[in-house]
């Protein structure tokens, strides 16, 4: 017996039954279609910090340590200077500094016992000096008048008991100071010549750094048209870097789409690397809007006011280079 075949009517219902489904889906599909939002777009290109280094004394070039493409890292040395005659001034300086340390010292310990005992001496001697003056004096005073010796003696031993008296106000005068001690006149005046002998020492040991320049952090050497011999004037950047640690994207939005804050996440694609988004977050937004930049467009029709946003990378440092164009997606 052969087998029973279904029937057209059969398989008609179960199309009629199938339609309503199909329907269903195809509604629920343009449904979703339409109320999708489109991530937003925008154009701008990748920055990144530009670090221009130099020396703030100037000079001639020793060495070069760095080529352009170079990878450095904090402290590394990239450019040396001539010392010329710093190291001599360095060595003359730091003597006078010891010497003022040494006469500060001597002043704060006072005068010696033997200084004292010596003022004493000579104090001594100048009283005996005088009182064998006076007694000179008298006694030519005395020939004068019985017409012994002539008048011209008698000023000689004047002038010379005068003198006498001075040099015994003069060693009083040296033990009454050293028995005193130092003055405090005399301490900060030491002290002060002392300091500034100091200050001078540091300004000439920065001045021997700034002859080494350093890279402030990582970076890449941009820019480095230097050879030994050349000569650099000071406080004029010599060498330029690239920080390599950050890269961003200065976009602008207009006003009507500025729908995100700061620390909302962004995605950024380059021509370089069709298909990939590199992650970022926007990490500035301007106050202020302003007149869209006529070297900036974006997919859509141009706003006549924008927002300036900045958005930074969160990867893709090491694949990246500033100058290129970036498209910048929000969500």
């Amino acid at each position: 017996m052969a087998p029973r075949r279904p029937s057209r009517r059969s398989d008609m219902n179960k199309r009629w039954i199938l339609l309503p489904l199909l329907l269903v889906v195809l509604l629920v599909a343009l449904r979703w279609s339409q109320t999708r939002v489109e991530p937003f777009r925008v154009s701008g290109f990748l920055e990144a910090d530009e670090i221009r280094v130099g020396s703030r004394v100037g000079g001639r070039v020793a060495k070069v340590h760095v080529d352009e493409g170079s990878t450095v890292t904090q402290g590394m040395v990239l450019i040396e200077l001539e010392p010329y005659d710093m190291l001599e001034r360095r060595a003359q300086l730091a003597a006078n500094v010891r010497a003022l340390e040494a006469r500060l010292a001597e002043l704060r310990a006072g005068p010696r016992k033997q200084e004292i005992e010596a003022g004493r001496a000579r104090l001594d001697a100048a009283q005996a000096s005088r009182s064998l003056a006076e007694l000179d004096e008298a006694r030519t005073r005395s020939l004068v008048a019985d017409s012994i010796r002539a008048k011209e003696t008698l000023e000689r031993s004047t002038a010379v008991l005068e003198a006498a008296r001075a040099d015994e106000r003069a060693a009083r005068e040296t033990l009454g100071l050293l028995e005193e001690g130092t003055r405090k006149e005399s301490l900060t005046a030491a002290e002060a010549e002392l300091e500034a002998a100091r200050a001078a020492e540091r300004a000439l040991e920065r001045a021997i750094d700034e002859l080494v320049v350093k890279a402030p952090g990582a970076a890449v050497v941009e820019a480095c048209e230097l050879e030994p011999g050349d000569l650099v004037a000071a406080n004029a950047p010599i060498v330029s870097l690239r920080d390599a640690s950050e890269l961003r994207v200065r976009a602008y939005v207009p006003q009507d789409r500025l729908t995100f804050t700061v620390g909302a996440p962004a995605t950024v694609t380059v021509d370089a690397f069709p298909g990939r988004h590199f992650r970022a977050h926007v990490d500035f937004v301007a106050p202020a809007a302003e007149f869209t930049p006529s070297n900036v467009q974006t997919p859509e029709e141009r706003s006549q006011v924008v927002v300036r946003v900045r958005v930074t990378l969160e990867e893709g440092q090491e694949l990246l280079r500033p100058g290129v164009a970036a498209d910048v997606w929000f969500e």
